[in-house]
């Protein structure tokens, strides 16, 4: 696994959403949503996952999150394997769904009713290019 890669972009994102946001709170959906396209260019192999509460990434036995801070935690961005677990909060890692892509994601929110601002869009992915992050959705 590339580490230090997946770290500079889960830092690239988390950067650009509390930039332009200035906050992480109801953007886990979208931050991810941005990530996962980042690290699909980068060819690191990750699904979209989730439950209710949380959306976030898990890349073969990691979970990796750059909005866990909306929940307390200090760690803005926590990236560790689903084995210690236990050593945090389980409830908010939990996985209920999971998605190959963002399109898949956005697809299940819509069906799900979710709120529209929680929804990634081609403004989000603009904004993202305008911030300097941009790497072209496949």
């Amino acid at each position: 696994m590339k580490k230090k890669e997946i770290l500079f972009l889960a830092n690239k994102t988390r950067n650009f959403i509390i930039t332009r946001y200035k906050s992480s709170e109801t953007f886990c959906a979208i931050s991810s949503s941005l990530l996962s396209v980042d690290l699909h260019d980068a060819e690191i192999k990750h699904e979209i996952v989730g439950n209710n509460r949380h959306v976030f990434l898990k890349l073969n036995d990691y979970i990796l999150d750059v909005t866990a801070d909306q929940f307390g935690f200090y760690d803005q961005i926590e990236f560790f394997k689903i084995s210690n677990l236990k050593e945090h909060t389980p409830y908010y890692w939990n996985i209920e769904f999971a998605f190959k892509d963002y399109k898949e994601l956005v697809e299940y929110q819509n069906i799900n009713y979710w709120p529209l601002d929680q929804i990634v869009n081609q403004y989000h992915f603009k904004a993202y290019y305008k911030f300097g992050n941009w790497r072209k959705a496949s």
